[in-house]
């Protein structure tokens, strides 16, 4: 099948932060301490309307002069505002902050300093900037010929029909070159064989903080009845359109629908999209933007939120936020940067952050990235996982033309989408799970001399594998017992030879079931066997599954009855 290539870019101008930290030149943010007069004095202004907005100058009108709140001018502050008026009341303490405006830039060191000596202030800091992290290709892009192109072996692969999805390379290697570079074969985050699993469920709003989505996205074929409610906190009104491309091409990757003949094939084709604007049309925004986002993702029901931005300025009000999504819920995953170095980026560089680098399609440490000789993934001690960064195809924000881009922001919206179909499978999933099944899934030791066996400080705990992920989770959330203790899926003999005895118990599985579909899978999430059975009508089932076509392994039975589902690890010995 010959593909024409995709559209080639008009040059654009490199957008890399600089590695010295930047903030807004007289504008700062200050945590009030809990308890404090400060705190009662906001509650007592906002108590008759949570959502109104507490704005405030100098000086300020119905307040005795004398007040804690008021006493906050005293040292050049001209105005006052809270940042997340409308959040939830948290541990975190986020509604607390407020943002100060300075009355020059030339005091707002001796300003800080001022705040930090109060007892009712938690503390006080810049407002920092921090950008995007990935940049556009404008180089000839290949015509490409995916004729014959082999497949894992044995593996049954849900494969999109889309025509750019040979560009996907990410998503499949076939060894198809790419930029010049001919592939490694399955050097890849395997989402096809995932998509035999799940391909997303509707009920599950994946965040997107960024430069916003492209143009009349809620009517595309890719995100029509899928794009939720969302802010642009650069320009502060409810119209999240990107104006700079960046967060378009990150949504696409991980969310664009697939099997619709049209643009690319995200890695999950049916959750709910939420288009946050954190970056403004030059790809560059402020940590009080990053806050208010986080803020509004989660409190507005977003269980995994894509940041592929960074700064260098580690900010506590930043982790604050953070730490507030993760309480209600939410995962945040983040980009390691492209700076070719282990300078540390925040929010990746955050505990409660998953921090994502990129590898190229031969499975190496991205190095250098198609836009730049100097540029290339971070790495250092805070690296969680990497996935395809290099040369990934998404779509454009004017016209949902399909263009490259390069960049750990690209791997990060592969493993945000990865883990929105982790949740798919089990919503039930604790931040730890989703944590412990990212490693279990995750290849490791394949990206040449820097990816050591283990964790390391190039790949962290290796590339993540969809499909071996998506088995971990079945694995570890598919236990069901009965009221007395007993597990309600049952297999024998273990290891077995040429057949198991399954024997389920239906009082976990609903009702109004007429079939449960029975399937084995080998760890590297292939589909090996599948039946579906009759419900009878005793409380407990048992059947009989051949394995005698089954090599020596270990393998991943699964048991579907309506919405529920039970899995059992199987060993076969021959």
């Amino acid at each position: 099948m010959m593909m024409q290539p995709l559209y080639r870019c008009a040059a654009q101008g490199q957008s890399q932060i600089p590695r010295q930290p930047q903030a807004h030149p007289t504008r700062i943010l200050i945590k009030i301490k809990s308890g404090s007069n400060i705190q009662r004095e906001i509650h007592r202004v906002t108590s008759a309307d949570r959502a109104k907005t507490l704005a405030l100058k100098a000086p300020s009108q119905g307040m005795q002069s004398a007040s804690a709140l008021q006493a906050l001018f005293a040292n050049h502050i001209i105005s006052l505002r809270l940042l997340t008026p409308n959040v939830s009341l948290s541990t975190t303490g986020i509604e607390r902050i407020l943002v100060a405006e300075v009355a020059d830039s030339a005091l707002v060191e001796e300003t800080i300093t001022y705040l930090q000596s109060r007892e009712d202030v938690e503390y006080a800091e810049p407002d920092f900037i921090g950008s995007g992290a990935g940049q556009e290709v404008c180089s000839p892009v290949e015509t490409l010929d995916d004729t014959n192109k082999p497949m894992r072996i044995g593996q049954v692969q849900t494969l999109p029909n889309e025509a750019y999805f040979i560009y996907q390379w990410g998503m499949r290697n076939t060894g198809q070159i790419i930029g010049n570079r001919a592939g490694t074969i399955n050097a890849d985050a395997n989402i096809t064989a995932a998509w035999d699993i799940t391909t997303g469920d509707s009920l599950l709003t994946l965040a997107i903080i960024d430069t916003g989505i492209l143009q009349d996205a809620a009517s595309l074929p890719d995100f029509v009845g899928r794009v939720v409610p969302g802010y642009d906190f650069a320009n502060n009104d409810a119209d999240p359109t990107d104006d700079y491309g960046h967060g378009s091409n990150v949504t696409s990757i991980a969310a664009a629908a697939g099997n619709n003949h049209f643009g690319v094939a995200g890695v999950n084709w049916r959750c709910r999209v939420m288009p946050i604007k954190g970056l403004d049309k030059n790809n560059s925004g402020f940590y009080s933007w990053w806050i208010a986002s986080l803020q509004f993702a989660a409190d507005n029901g977003a269980k995994v939120i894509n940041m592929s931005m960074g700064g260098t300025s580690r900010s506590q009000a930043l982790e604050d936020a953070v730490l507030y999504a993760r309480s209600r819920g939410a995962v945040v995953v983040a980009c390691m940067m492209n700076t070719n170095s282990a300078t540390t980026y925040y929010p990746a560089g955050f505990e409660s952050v998953i921090a994502i680098g990129a590898t190229n399609n031969q499975d190496l440490r991205a190095m250098p990235f198609c836009y730049s000789a100097t540029s290339g993934s971070n790495y250092g001690e805070h690296i969680d996982f990497v996935a395809p960064g290099e040369m990934i195809a998404g779509l454009r924000n004017t016209d949902a033309a399909v263009t490259y881009w390069c960049g750990t922001s690209q791997a990060t919206p592969i493993v945000s989408g990865l883990i929105s179909l982790m949740l798919t499978v089990n919503p039930r999933l604790s931040w730890q799970q989703i944590y412990d099944a990212l490693k279990i899934g995750a290849r490791d030791g394949i990206g040449g001399a820097e990816d050591t066996f283990g964790w390391d400080r190039y790949f962290g705990w290796g590339r993540v594998d969809a499909a071996r992920t998506l088995q971990a989770v079945m694995t570890m959330s598919g236990v069901h017992t009965t009221n007395e203790g007993e597990p309600t899926l049952r297999v024998s003999p273990q290891p077995a030879l040429d057949e198991v005895s399954i024997e389920y118990d239906m009082s976990a599985i609903p009702k109004e079931t007429d079939h449960v579909q029975i399937s084995v899978c080998d760890m590297l999430g292939r589909t090996v066997l599948s039946l579906s059975q009759p419900v009878q009508p005793s409380q407990t089932q048992k059947t009989v599954v051949s394995l005698a076509h089954l090599p020596t392994g270990v393998y991943m039975l699964r048991l579907m009855g309506g919405t529920t589902f039970q899995t059992q690890m199987i060993q076969v010995v021959r």
